[in-house]
């Protein structure tokens, strides 16, 4: 039990031991096509496979972790309970490494985050709309005792996410157009979601403890010559709409997914995180910008590279 030194060496023996070797993926139903869904937003190396070439262990387990991440994430954001201790605000972002301000999107970020609305009240806000200085009635839609979730879509570049943070970890202040100002206690405001196109800006030791990252591949994606893309999205893969199309059995099947998401943070109580290295390098690449990647490609050649 917690408290105990028993505990703290086994925690201390299991935190030695990185994410993708520390869980694993065990699949009952592989065939449902939403749960496909999520595998593939996560399959980093889509590309090799379908090329005929065998993945690494360590490519498996790198795409499993990303699954694993997710349905934890999922199971976080369904349930209602709130630990102080554990307040963390979701962020699904791409982790392919495009030039900074570069709008792709297509890989499935919104149908993966608005799939909890089927389970709770999830409060919509149009993330390319939100300018940080003119947020006083972005809430407005906010209701006490019935809204589970806000999950904001797509938000632009030029939004800090430390704008956010007091929604996440403490009160939350509700402004509506002609309507009194009212404030959410800690455990009675929603859960907060994000999606974007887009890396963070500053991202420091606040952001690190407080965002749990959803990573998404370019397994889903626009057509693109210069990478030699053939257009390709979940309603031409699986010939139908995801969750708008089912039919009893499928949303049967879609609750029990969810369901097993919400036990696996129910089991494990803590924020797994998909493989970061690319996550950081993109965070990394916007704070130093584009222009000084460009400058430092060019200037650290043969002969200047690891030179005084």
């Amino acid at each position: 039990s917690p408290g105990t030194p028993e505990y703290f060496s086994a925690k201390k023996a299991a935190d030695a031991v990185n994410d993708e070797k520390k869980y694993s993926l065990s699949i009952n139903k592989p065939d449902f096509d939403f749960l496909q869904f999520v595998y593939n937003t996560g399959r980093t190396y889509w590309q090799k496979a379908e090329q005929g070439w065998p993945l690494s262990d360590d490519e498996i387990r790198e795409q499993d972790l990303n699954f694993i991440s997710k349905a934890a994430m999922l199971g976080y954001m369904l349930s209602k309970y709130k630990d102080a201790s554990k307040a963390y605000g979701v962020y699904a972002m791409e982790i392919e490494s495009g030039d900074e301000g570069e709008h792709k999107g297509g890989t499935g970020k919104s149908l993966l985050m608005s799939s909890v609305e089927q389970l709770r009240n999830q409060v919509y806000v149009d993330g390319q709309g939100v300018q940080q200085d003119k947020m006083n009635f972005i809430l407005q839609q906010v209701k006490k005792g019935i809204t589970d979730t806000i999950y904001v879509d797509d938000l632009n570049n030029k939004v800090d996410l430390h704008r956010f943070m007091n929604w996440i970890t403490g009160k939350m202040e509700v402004n509506g157009k002609y309507k009194d100002q009212f404030t959410l206690d800690y455990k009675e405001a929603p859960k907060v979601s994000f999606s974007s196109n887009h890396a963070l800006w500053n991202f420091d030791n606040s952001l690190k403890r407080r965002t749990w990252f959803a990573a998404f591949s370019n397994y889903y994606h626009s057509d693109d010559e210069m990478e030699g893309l053939t257009f390709r999205s979940p309603e031409t893969e699986f010939h139908r709409t995801l969750i708008q199309d089912y039919d009893a059995k499928d949303m049967n099947l879609f609750y029990n997914f969810m369901f097993n998401c919400l036990m696996v943070w129910k089991q494990f109580r803590v924020r797994i995180q998909p493989p970061m290295r690319r996550i950081e390098q993109r965070n990394l690449k916007k704070a130093m910008t584009d222009e000084f990647l460009f400058w430092a490609e060019d200037f650290f050649c043969e002969g200047r590279l690891n030179c005084l």
